[in-house]
């Protein structure tokens, strides 16, 4: 459902079967979590969990667990599950299955966002009724769980459109703010950007949480404005919005442009769109961010602080694009922004194609989760399977380290988008990867790690 850069990213990331492991998991079923480096849950492939999860896990007050997988099964199209801990172990148990009719939505990649009284929102790739042939069927959708006794009853917030009429394709998850919601689709719109052969170049939206008022509030039109946003939006002071695109910008080092960073400034009805940076690519600067995640850190002196998958100096070439992916950062200057990349990451042992989400510990450390890189290599996994790493603030850039690399074996591989922290620091996440179930020779695993 992704990008098609992403899936080519992904064949050359891949996974692999070598290197360290933490200790073999139940595959299915509750779970007994045996180190601070933990498999909490291994997906079966099944109805009742599905498999491949791509988001980072919502963690509620009460150190439950929630998020998405995508299934690709006949008889279900997707599931929004649940873990439950006692103790050291899990349960899963499957809050909402998506029909194989698809008609309110279908295969769910982007993580999920809870309200004050407990109702969970998302999105679905695809599905619904709207005309986008591209993707099989449907372009979309918006979705609410809201609790209903020791059940959830599902509502469709909204049907995407696509093509000019609407956007389509939502990848990520959304902003709550107040009783809105926000989120990006990652085609559609106004904009024409024949070159990714969907229509349209993704588009900015909101819509109430009683799914009302929906709007495009605005529409890249990719040359050098922004095309395909794939993260979440993060909220500034006064209602401004910040994101990223994977591509656009008008580079042309990259064959679609290198990506970008924007602003929307409310302004009446409407907002208005600024591009705060360009991204160059090659060796000295990143390319493609926001390839997935829950979007930018926003720290507290206003610097804008994000990743990319690809560019910078580390040997980690996939034919057109070069580069492992580095840190940048965006500190305001005057009216607007000066970038500097404060950490280039090497692939090999090294983190390699991070995704854009950071989380903030103690002490300003940023953590977060990478698809490549780690060491572990064979000849499904010439990139190595990912890892969780660490930046430490040092002087005006980081000292990285790699807290986590991934095997495929029974510890899964390839974390797609980023981690989330607890109120006590530990990390969690998902990989795509791997778990040791046999039915889909490794459906994904729901992991932590306590830094």
């Amino acid at each position: 459902m992704r990008a098609l850069f992403v899936l080519f990213v992904v064949a050359f990331a891949g996974c692999s079967s070598g290197g360290a492991q933490l200790a073999p998991p139940q595959v299915g079923g509750a779970l007994r979590a045996t180190s601070t480096d933990s498999i909490l849950y291994a997906f079966t492939g099944g109805t009742e969990d599905g498999s491949t999860p791509y988001a980072s896990p919502l963690v509620d007050a009460k150190g439950v667990l929630y998020g998405v997988s995508v299934a690709y099964d006949e008889s279900v199209h997707g599931v929004v599950w649940k873990l439950t801990g006692s103790g050291s172990s899990y349960t899963e148990s499957a809050l909402y299955k998506f029909p194989p009719s698809q008609a309110d939505g279908a295969y769910p990649e982007g993580g999920l966002i809870e309200d004050s009284a407990g109702a969970l929102y998302g999105t679905a790739t695809t599905g619904g009724k709207g005309a986008c042939s591209y993707m099989g069927s449907g372009c979309g959708v918006v979705f609410k769980l809201t609790p209903s006794g020791k059940t959830y009853k599902e509502s469709m917030l909204h049907d995407f459109a696509g093509a000019s009429k609407d956007g389509s394709i939502p990848v990520d998850a959304l902003l709550l703010s107040g009783s809105e919601l926000y989120g990006t689709t990652e085609y559609g719109g106004s904009g024409s950007c024949t070159e990714t052969g969907f229509d349209g170049c993704g588009t900015v939206f909101k819509i109430s949480t009683k799914g009302t008022g929906y709007s495009v509030i605005y529409s890249f039109q990719g040359g050098k404005d922004g095309a395909n946003p794939a993260t979440s939006l993060t909220a500034g002071k006064n209602g401004v919005l910040y994101g990223t695109t994977n591509f656009g910008g008008g580079s042309t080092s990259c064959t679609t442009g290198c990506g970008i960073v924007f602003e929307l400034t409310p302004k009446g009805a409407s907002y208005t769109e600024t591009v705060l940076y360009r991204f160059q690519g090659g060796q000295s600067d990143g390319s493609v961010p926001g390839n997935r995640g829950r979007g930018l850190y926003l720290a507290s002196d206003g610097a804008l602080i994000g990743t990319t998958h690809t560019g910078g100096g580390g040997s980690c070439a996939i034919v057109f694009v070069p580069g492992c992916g580095v840190v940048f950062k965006l500190t305001p200057k005057g009216a607007g922004f000066k970038e500097s990349i404060p950490y280039q990451f090497k692939g090999g042992s090294d983190a390699a194609f991070p995704e854009e989400a950071l989380v903030a510990g103690k002490g300003g450390v940023l953590y977060g989760a990478s698809t490549g890189g780690g060491g572990a290599t064979s000849s499904v996994c010439s990139g190595g399977c990912g890892t969780v790493f660490a930046l430490t603030p040092k002087g005006t850039g980081y000292t990285e380290s790699v807290i986590y690399a991934f095997a495929n074996g029974n510890d899964g591989a390839l974390p797609y988008d980023g981690v989330t922290m607890d109120k006590s620091g530990v990390l969690y996440g998902t990989t795509e990867l791997g778990g040791g179930s046999k039915s889909c020779g490794g459906c994904g695993t729901v992991f932590s790690v306590t830094p």
